[in-house]
């Protein structure tokens, strides 16, 4: 007779045989099934900046962004600046990061190869639509060290949804579109990698603020000023028979300052026209921020000026133009019989007897 012992023995043998034997073909199945996908995952996508040394060999930085074209170089100084603004400097830290999300790129998938599905992708080649995203880095011999077409994104239903993003992404010379992961920003457009604001008040600080147009100096000439005892400011100057409209529009003016941001950089020329003067005042000891020049005085001076079919925003010892916003542009250059209203005048009757 067989021990019933050893039967038992067998028979757990037999069962612990067969799991493992399932556990191995199942890990072959999932393996094959997915081994692209996961070695894609830890993939870099361009290959070529996947080292901090490749990183630091870039020195020169193409971007194409809704039409605009900007190069940033690094100088003899090693200051980061952009050609096309006159070399006007780029913020360090943005370059560094853009260069190192582009680095930080991995493939999740690859998706088509054809060309007819590269617009619903925003992934045309430039010559076709010049609205598309293209970024080449160069190095110090102007040699291209890689390049790639930023496409259409999807939303990321993950706890790192705000960190991250699914990127459609293209190299030019290459017809295979990717979908990847990574940080990279949403726009590269100057006002993106540029240091702001041009100015920026703390405006409990503002004591004063005069504004005159330069055709009619007198005729539009606005002072604002703050009560030291109520610390509300006030209009000057009002003529006689007339009050202030609205007091928030008066306010509206002085809180342009609080962080003047700006959307373009031009060098100053001769074309510019003057059309506007103004002067801030701030009280003593007051901590003045002035990010994009070195202003360092009080009162601080500025115009506007008109080129190119646009105003710009100038401080007076810079030799930039800022094009701030049109809504900026108008706060200051409103006219002073906007801020008044005549007064109603008082009817007196009188009892006749």
């Amino acid at each position: 007779m067989i021990n019933r012992s050893n039967n038992f023995y067998i028979i757990i043998s037999l069962i612990v045989i067969i799991l493992i034997g399932g556990v191995i073909v199942i890990k072959n199945i999932y393996k094959k099934h997915s081994n692209y996908t996961h070695n894609d995952i830890s993939k870099l996508f361009l290959k070529n900046l996947n080292s901090n040394d490749a990183i630091n060999k870039v020195k020169k930085i193409q971007i194409d962004f809704n039409a605009e074209k900007l190069t940033i170089v690094e100088n003899s100084d090693n200051k980061w600046i952009i050609v096309e603004k006159g070399n006007y400097p780029a913020l360090e830290q943005k370059v560094k990061e853009l260069v190192f999300d582009l680095a930080d790129l991995k493939i999740i998938e690859s998706k088509t190869t054809k060309v007819e599905n590269f617009a619903a992708l925003q992934l045309e080649d430039i010559n076709i639509n010049k609205q598309v995203t293209r970024i080449v880095l160069l190095d110090a011999n102007n040699q291209e060290i890689d390049s790639v077409y930023i496409g259409k994104r999807e939303f990321v239903a993950s706890p790192n949804a705000e960190n991250q993003a699914h990127i459609f992404v293209r190299k030019p010379k290459e017809m295979q579109a990717w979908l990847v992961s990574g940080k990279l920003s949403e726009s590269f457009a100057l006002k993106d990698l540029v240091q702001q604001p041009v100015l920026s008040v703390d405006l409990a600080a503002v004591s004063q603020v005069e504004l005159s147009k330069v055709k009619q100096p007198q005729k539009s000439f606005i002072k604002i000023a703050r009560n030291l005892t109520t610390k509300e400011l006030n209009l000057l100057e009002v003529p006689p028979r007339y009050q202030v409209k609205e007091q928030y529009i008066v306010d509206n003016i002085v809180q342009q300052f609080a962080y003047l941001n700006y959307e373009d950089v031009l060098l100053n020329s001769q074309e510019a026209v003057p059309v506007l003067n103004g002067k801030l005042v701030l009280s003593q000891n007051t901590n003045t921020k002035e990010v994009a020049s070195s202003v360092g005085e009080n009162p601080i001076n500025f115009e506007l000026v008109y080129v190119n079919k646009n105003y710009y925003f100038k401080l007076n010892n810079s030799n930039w133009l800022y094009k701030i916003s049109d809504y900026a542009c108008q706060s200051l250059l409103v006219n002073k019989s906007d801020l008044l209203a005549e007064t109603k005048k008082t009817e007196v009757k009188s009892n006749k007897k």
